[in-house]
């Protein structure tokens, strides 16, 4: 399993030394990427986690193989989280709590699986799929929320 977990910093010195030098406290990035190693096959049953808090924080997730699980989890305002895989019988879920986050799937492939759970005020949640046995779910909680779910066969 990878597990890869930020928190932005929301005070101390780190907020000190990174305003001085003009970078943004409140932010932070993690992208994970799977495959397969060149010239091997896809990589195959792993999970994939990021755990994020604090404000303006990005995810990404990029997955191809089988049998394979994305999760994001993240707990602040103004989150970006977003689950791209292409295979079979894959898993992605979404969490997020706050206000003015994005969450969004992308799928490929045969028996997948897709969900978003938003927490909050002014969430914009998007599942797109592509293949057969589809899967998915959005539940919102909270006001001023959009939902967009598309599958394709």
């Amino acid at each position: 399993m990878t597990v890869t977990e930020m928190r932005s910093p929301t005070r101390g010195l780190a907020v000190v030394l990174a305003l001085a030098l003009g970078l943004d406290t409140l932010a932070s990035a993690a992208d994970l990427m799977e495959t397969g190693d060149l010239g091997q096959a896809p990589a195959a049953g792993r999970d994939a986690v990021i755990r994020q808090l604090g404000v303006g924080n990005q995810a990404l997730i990029d997955q191809r193989g089988t049998a394979l699980r994305a999760q994001v989890a993240q707990s602040g305002a103004a989150q970006e989280a977003r689950i791209l895989q292409d295979g079979t019988e894959l898993s992605a879920v979404i969490l997020q709590g706050g206000y003015g986050n994005v969450a969004r799937i992308e799928q490929v492939g045969s028996g997948n699986q897709a969900d978003i759970l938003q927490l909050g005020v002014q969430g914009n949640a998007r599942i797109e799929q592509h293949g057969s046995g589809l899967s998915s779910r959005i539940v919102q909680y909270g006001s001023n929320q959009n939902t967009v779910v598309r599958q394709y066969r």
